[in-house]
């Protein structure tokens, strides 16, 4: 039998701009290289977009965003909510 890989945490950062609703998680963790190489929507059957997912040339995940965060994220949430400029 393989091993099969267990699960791990990952800890985020969290921006939210409340006046446009739209979150962006970035893995505390992340070392190396910040820039994205590919952008990938977060679509619905309905083809409703949902954020994207943020990768580098590695494939590694350097973030998340969340569009409509207010209604997508736990309300425990808000304790972690963070003004900013922009989501990214």
């Amino acid at each position: 039998m393989a091993d099969v890989p267990q699960p791990h945490r990952v800890m985020f950062n969290v921006a939210w701009d409340e006046d446009v609703d739209v979150a962006y998680l970035s893995p505390i963790a992340e070392e190396g290289n910040r820039e994205v190489a590919k952008t990938v929507p977060i679509i619905d059957r309905t083809r409703q977009l949902y954020g994207t997912i943020d990768l580098s040339e590695d494939g590694r995940l350097l973030g998340i965003e969340i569009l409509g965060a207010r209604r997508m994220l736990p309300e425990s949430a808000d304790e972690y909510q963070h003004r900013g400029d922009s989501a990214k």
